[in-house]
């Protein structure tokens, strides 16, 4: 699952930034997110380094996020299904995703 977070992680960085320079709406790609996550063998990494990793790239994010422009959180982004959603909603469902695969399935996973 930390994979998997890494993985949107990195995705979200290229929305993050290509969001404030493209040509709105931004058109969001989904990934494959199973193929990601065999292809990078996270099963196979010790998990000090999917930890490392995860760090890394969400303090990126947070360096990304804390230097948009506060009239760049108005733009707009096509997630699908002609779905226009802000920078604003893109950040808090970036958040979200993240808070509930955490709590949800790896803190619960460690107490069951």
């Amino acid at each position: 699952m930390l994979g998997h977070l890494c993985d949107s992680a990195i995705n979200n960085i290229h929305r993050f930034i290509n969001i404030q320079y493209e040509e709105q709406p931004l058109v969001i790609q989904s990934y494959n997110q199973d193929q990601w996550v065999k292809l990078q063998n996270y099963q196979e990494r010790p998990l000090d380094e999917i930890c490392n990793l995860f760090i890394a790239l969400n303090k990126q994010i947070i360096n990304i996020l804390s230097n948009i422009p506060k009239e760049k959180l108005s733009y707009v982004c096509d997630i699908g299904n002609n779905q226009l959603k802000t920078v604003e909603w893109l950040i808090k469902d970036y958040l979200k995703h993240m808070e509930h695969h955490i709590n949800n399935q790896i803190l619960m996973k460690n107490y069951a």
